[in-house]
């Protein structure tokens, strides 16, 4: 469900999968994919690398809210979007040069 483009907030068809009937749509699909493919692999990145504050509760959030997600039966993409602030932070402290002097340990 993360990896999955947002299809809601653009013109594509609900079925952007079937590269047949508008393979357009489907390739913009694919890139929306991958670019949330990167946000998630910078995100990562950056808390390997431990440049994220506080890891153990940020990616405890995204973790747990991941695990509620298994265990729901209707469980929709748009339950995803609370720990994409999270994602997007981390992976622009992925791409800075050093750590940021107020995100140090004191």
């Amino acid at each position: 469900m993360v990896l999955r483009p947002r299809t809601e907030a653009f013109y594509l068809d609900a079925y952007w999968w079937r590269f047949g009937r508008h393979p357009g749509q489907t390739a913009i699909a694919v890139l929306l994919g991958l670019i949330n493919l990167a946000y998630m692999a910078l995100a990562a990145w950056a808390f390997l690398r431990r440049r994220v504050p506080w890891p153990w509760m940020l990616g405890g959030y995204i973790l747990a809210r991941c695990l509620m997600l298994t265990t729901m039966y209707y469980a929709e993409q748009r339950y995803t979007l609370e720990f994409f602030p999270i994602v997007f932070i981390a992976a622009a402290l992925a791409l800075t040069p050093r750590p940021v002097p107020a995100l140090e340990p004191a």
